[in-house]
């Protein structure tokens, strides 16, 4: 499991932005088909990636396509839209058990999107129940996804701060843990 000390989140349909961030020094910089990317907006995400965006980052270790949740709908098309690339790694939102990182990596495996890196986001009280379990799993890292763990507690959203302070510190914690 690798340590992530900065990550640039951009949206999958903006070339300008993706292009800019990887020329950037983050650790990982992510590229975005999830909830950055309005409904409308994600065919036309899908279709950058496979056409512009790849060819820029296909020898970029430090690129990231975070995709939708892996059980979803969405998730499925944009594992379909991206299939025969060659994903350096791959974002997995909203995991949740050991059993959702097995899937993810059994499906990469399986498929022909090739990614080499799994990074998931803990974004549910079930999930962060389940946090130790997820990082001792085929894992390359694990982030926490505060807004949506707010609003999954109930939460409002910038009022959690102090709190994800805390669930940062758990999440690192399994992380040494586990090794």
């Amino acid at each position: 499991m690798s340590i992530l000390r900065s990550y640039t989140l951009v949206p999958a349909f903006d070339a300008v932005r993706s292009r800019s961030a990887l020329a950037g020094s983050a650790d990982l910089v992510v590229l975005d088909l999830e909830c950055t990317v309005d409904d409308a907006l994600k065919p036309r995400a899908r279709i950058m990636l496979r056409t512009g965006l790849s060819a820029v980052w296909a020898d970029d270790e430090r690129c990231a396509v975070r995709v939708n949740a892996w059980g979803s709908e969405a998730g499925q098309v944009d594992r379909m839209a991206l299939s025969g690339l060659y994903l350096p790694a791959v974002v997995v939102p909203k995991v949740e058990t050991p059993g959702d990182v097995a899937t993810a990596r059994a499906d990469l495996t399986d498929s022909d999107l090739g990614a080499s890196a799994l990074h998931v986001i803990i974004e549910t009280l079930i999930g962060l129940e389940n946090v130790s379990a997820i990082v001792e799993s085929d894992v390359d890292s694990v982030v926490v996804g505060a807004f949506d763990l707010e609003k999954n507690i109930g939460a409002e959203p910038g009022l959690f701060i102090p709190g994800i302070m805390d669930v940062r510190y758990r999440i690192a914690t399994a992380a040494l843990a586990a090794g």
